[in-house]
């Protein structure tokens, strides 16, 4: 799996600038197994 970036926004503001800036950053929420899935080749980091 490719070493990736987590960050963990203080507020929906940030999180929103976070994915502007056109990083491939991905929201990652309760009961999401995007984790499991980048680990399965399925889903690939951009960073």
């Amino acid at each position: 799996m490719k070493p990736f970036g987590y960050a963990r926004p203080a507020s929906t503001d940030e999180a929103v600038r976070l994915c502007a800036a056109g990083s491939g950053a991905r929201f990652l929420g309760g009961g999401t197994n995007l984790v499991d899935l980048m680990k399965l080749g399925v889903e690939t980091p951009r960073i």
